[in-house]
């Protein structure tokens, strides 16, 4: 007989029944030690369910829900009491302080629950908390000394003890005749009195608050046994039922006696309610993607050094209705697997995947071991559990890349999915939602979409990056490593992705890491900004100075970044430093502040910077071509050469990744060769005594503040991609050591070379001949090369092409990175699935780019460039002063001092303000405006994420078109 899914056959089950159409009831059942955000899944569901119901326990439980900004604390009452559309049942399986639910009832009525009666129905077999019954549970709790449960003192468990005495009371009898509740009520005091004689209190005025209770909460009390199996047959009725506390604190198959005092698995459900098992449907376990405990019990995982702290901080662990602060540890699966054991889950609901984004390595408890023995079950006594062993397997975290933003499951970080497809794999449980954050709206959670568990795949590198150890419950620990490539196939922790998954590998060593600094560095800058550097600084030497100076300021600004750069080890850069180093401080700080770069830097920094280099290449191409004329090439001409590169430049990139990797390496050969070439003409000059033009250095110096910034923003331009390694962090080998030594290896090396580079020319040109010049390099090689001179122009083109190259390759997976936050519309963070190029994005700065060649103004094009990256650069130094003290714990190889840092937004701020000041432009205020004008789009499309059809009906049509789909980004 083929097995079938338990669901339907359950679902079969019910065609006997009479009423051939019947709702099915979902459950949500806490799967841990309680508080797992069963709420806010219970919350989700309920915005579609007519009926919500409690089952068992009593306001020992506590839920916290946030809906339309206003946060909602239910302890008694079912979540979706604030719902104007959902019936609230507490079942005959509760216990009910009726006290403490009308003053809960009234506080959620001040925050705006109306019509709350109308909807709020208790069970008159619901059993009665009352204040001798908290007395009592705190008196026993006292009474066991150093060996206490870690009770809430609600009085739930002498309540649960009057039922199972058979002497407690009821809804029923409250509403029935009151003499003989008042009789019932005084015996049961007395009772208590008995056996605690400690016990105070007034219960004649206790009689006669419940008298008037008995008239407030008459019209609500019903039979809700019938009630609900009438919705039930009506079969019209969505009917959701919310387990209070959680598996493990089950008097039955919790951790005994550290458990409540009622059933809280599934069983407890249907006796809770008087619900048929055979009108059963889903059952959900919501699952923390770590796990927490409050009070006393044994805990297997729970980690007591600072990773426990941290849990504790970042995921707010502290219970909603006690406030104490619940224990945190890694999860265990060896409970999990236990509870849906117990309670046959057809779906789980992970939670708080967010709160560790900010480790480094994730451990999962995979197998209990005594004496080096696996345990075959679940221990029944707590007193058999602290001698064991936990064997864990070890996962490489996604550290400081923020999964709050997610919203599908591709968009997660790769190891965060792979952690999720672990779960699965191990539970034999698909994971339906995933939690990342706190609003109740569908955004909370990622809807994964998996009907079915997913068989994860790992290639042979990322199986060796996750080991298996075990730890002792004793002081010392026992790490014992292996890989999960030995284990056998049938054992479920041999997990593996699927083979169309793409990630980025740290391929790049320190010798790449320079390379890589250099190639983009070196470009159109050196051939361009001399003219501008010397027109603004009035003086060959101040000129020689600036360049000097632009050297250490870029080495001093790559140092910074390198510090914040181990602190958030992601690529992206400045897109992820100003959203965690702003935001760690304030987050929606962080948020506008990447936004808004990432606006810039897709809309104006990048397309303008290839812009500004292709234009290079078309003149000097062009020059080379058609000879040092007086008049040089005609515009229009520049400009529809500069366009027909950038046209060629988005063919080779939306084709082949390999083919514009290859481009790149010929480019590079070109940059060091042309570089190379104009040092050793100029040492030879040097030789023969050609140094009249270097005499009298500091002839005509300028005084304008206004021409010195502009000539460090010329000279800096030249230096633009310092930060070019931290755009790949991910994919550098050895990031903590090779981010810095790359730095500090190709920045003064450039620095050198573009002096001796400046100095060569002097000793051809004079201030007047190179301030004349149409092209600088090219009136150098006239003089100098003669006949040659050509080929030097050739050189030079082909430099400044590889610079565009390089900035349009780059630029496009930010575009995409951007994307991925939400930042852009979802097609541009999609590739090109036979290509595997981001095609979108790279026909977006192409297009952008060609509108930039008509502004055609090159020297405003850098000024333009530089004002506008050095108002980001300045907020990135910002970023990394706040994780100063946000992140102070985190491990630094190379610390920047808080005075270098300082050092730098200070010389931000002056490359912002000072021309602004001294030489006011409209170019500025534009430059400023166009940046802040992306609030327009920040506020409905990234904040209230709206969506409209038209954007998704383009989506679409892209996708379909050119054969896209979403890529997998790491951020």
């Amino acid at each position: 007989m083929t097995s079938r899914p338990p669901t339907a056959q359950r679902r079969d089950s019910v065609t006997v029944h009479p009423f051939p159409n019947p709702s099915m009831v979902s459950i949500v059942l806490g799967a841990q030690w309680g508080d797992e955000g069963k709420g806010k899944l219970v919350d989700l569901l309920a915005s579609d369910a007519d009926i919500v119901c409690r089952c068992q326990g009593g306001n020992n439980a506590g839920h916290s829900v946030l809906a339309n900004g206003i946060e909602y604390d239910f302890h008694m009452l079912p979540s979706g009491f604030h719902l104007g559309n959902c019936v609230n049942i507490i079942g005959n399986g509760c216990v009910v302080n009726l006290p403490e639910l009308v003053e809960e009832i009234q506080k959620n009525e001040s925050r705006g629950v109306k019509n709350w009666s109308q909807r709020l129905l208790i069970s008159d077999r619901a059993h009665l908390v009352f204040d001798f019954h908290k007395q009592t549970d705190g008196l026993i709790e006292r009474g066991r000394g150093n060996r206490s449960l870690g009770t809430t003192k609600k009085g739930i468990g002498p309540t649960y003890s009057s039922k199972a005495t058979r002497n407690g009371i009821r809804m029923i009898d409250l509403l029935g005749d009151f003499s003989i509740f008042a009789e019932k009520m005084r015996n049961l005091y007395s009772y208590y009195k008995l056996t605690f004689p400690d016990l105070e209190g007034d219960i004649d005025k206790t009689i006669e608050q419940f008298k008037e209770l008995a008239e407030y909460f008459r019209p609500m009390t019903i039979d809700t046994i019938s009630y609900l199996n009438d919705a039930i047959v009506d079969g019209s009725k969505k009917i959701l039922v919310e387990g209070a506390n959680a598996t493990m604190l089950d008097i039955d198959f919790g951790t005994y006696p550290y458990v409540t005092s009622s059933n809280c698995s599934i069983g407890g459900a249907c006796t809770g309610l008087g619900l048929p098992p055979k009108y059963i449907g889903d059952i959900y376990g919501v699952v923390k993607a770590y796990t927490t405990r409050v009070g006393d019990g044994v805990f297997p995982t729970e980690l007591k050094n600072e990773i426990g702290e941290h849990l504790q901080t970042r995921g707010r662990e502290w219970g909603v209705t006690t406030g104490r602060k619940r224990r945190c540890g890694w999860l265990d699966l060896v409970l999990l697997k236990y509870t849906n054991m117990i309670n046959g889950f057809t779906a789980l609901c992970l939670t708080k995947l967010d709160t560790l984004d900010e480790l480094t390595e994730i451990k999962v408890a995979t197998t209990y071991k005594r004496n080096g023995v696996d345990l075959p079950n679940f221990p029944a006594s707590v007193d058999t559990m602290h001698d064991i062993e936990v064997e864990y397997v070890t996962f490489p975290g996604w550290r400081g890349r923020s999964t709050s933003e997610c919203r599908t499951f591709n968009s997660l970080p790769h190891n965060a999915r792979l952690y999720v497809q672990f779960i699965e794999q191990y539970l034999g449980v698909p994971v339906k939602w995933i939690g990342v954050g706190k609003d109740h709206k569908h955004k909370q959670f990622i809807k994964t979409g998996m009907g079915k568990v997913v068989s994860p795949n790992l290639s042979k590198v990322e199986s060796d990056s996750i080991s298996r150890h075990r730890r002792g419950q004793s002081p010392t620990t026992d790490h014992r490593h292996k890989s999960i490539s030995s284990i056998t196939p049938s054992d479920p922790l041999t997990v593996t992705l699927p083979a169309d998954e793409f990630t980025l590998q740290r391929h790049l060593g320190l010798p790449s890491g320079v390379c890589l600094i250099i190639g983009v560095i070196i470009g159109a800058g050196i051939f361009i900004s001399p003219k501008q550097v010397l027109a603004n600084t009035g003086s060959v030497g101040l000129c020689l100075t600036v360049w000097a100076v632009s050297g250490v300021i870029a080495l001093l600004g790559a140092l910074c970044y390198a510090d914040i750069g181990t602190v958030i080890p992601r690529n992206g850069a400045e897109v992820a430093y100003l959203k965690e180093g702003i935001g760690s401080v304030h987050p929606l700080a962080g948020d506008i502040s990447a936004y808004l770069y990432n606006w810039a830097n897709t809309f104006i920094l990048k397309p303008a910077s290839v812009s500004i280099l292709t234009i290079t290449f078309a003149e000097y191409f062009l020059l080379g071509i058609m000879g040092s004329k007086a008049c040089g090439p005609p515009k229009e001409l520049i400009i529809i050469t500069a366009i027909f590169i950038i046209l060629i430049l988005v063919n080779i990139n939306s084709l082949s990744v390999s083919a514009a990797n290859r481009l790149n390496i010929i480019f590079v050969v070109c940059k060091v060769l042309t570089v190379m070439t104009v040092i050793i003409v100029g040492f030879i000059r040097l030789g023969q005594g050609k140094t009249e033009h270097l005499e009298n250095a500091f002839e005509g110096t300028t005084t304008k503040l206004s021409g010195i910034a502009l000539a460090f923003y010329n000279g800096l331009f030249a230096y633009d991609g310092w930060n070019s390694l931290n755009s790949v962090t991910e994919e550098l080998k050895n990031p903590k050591r090779n981010l810095w030594l790359s730095i500090v290896l190709a920045l003064p090396t450039l620095t050198i070379l573009y002096v001796f580079t400046n100095i060569s020319y002097f000793t051809v040109l004079s201030k007047h001949e190179l301030l004349v010049s149409d092209a600088v390099a090219l009136s150098w090689g006239d003089l100098v090369l003669k006949s040659g001179a050509r080929a030097l122009v050739i050189l030079i083109s082909i430099s400044a092409l590889g610079s565009a190259n390089g900035t349009l390759f780059a630029a496009s997976r930010n575009c995409m990175v951007g994307a991925q936050y939400g930042y852009l519309p979802e097609v541009f963070a999609c590739i090109q699935s036979k290509r595997l190029t981001p095609l979108p994005s790279i026909a977006l700065q192409g297009f952008i780019a060609i509108i930039f060649c008509f502004v055609y103004d090159i020297e405003s094009l850098i000024d333009f460039f530089s004002f506008a990256a050095w108002i980001f650069y300045g907020l990135t130094f910002f970023a990394t002063l706040c994780c100063k003290s946000t992140k102070k714990n985190v491990e630094r190889v190379l610390s920047a001092p808080v005075p270098l840092i300082v050092f730098m937004i200070i010389v931000s701020i002056y490359l912002v303000i000072a021309p602004v000041i001294a030489d006011p432009q409209y170019g500025y205020l534009s430059a400023a405006a166009l940046i802040l004008s992306g609030l327009i789009f920040y506020y409905p499309f990234v904040y209230l994420k709206m969506d409209f059809k038209i954007i998704r009906q383009v989506n679409a049509f892209l996708t379909t078109f050119f054969d896209l789909h979403r890529a997998h980004v790491s951020i």
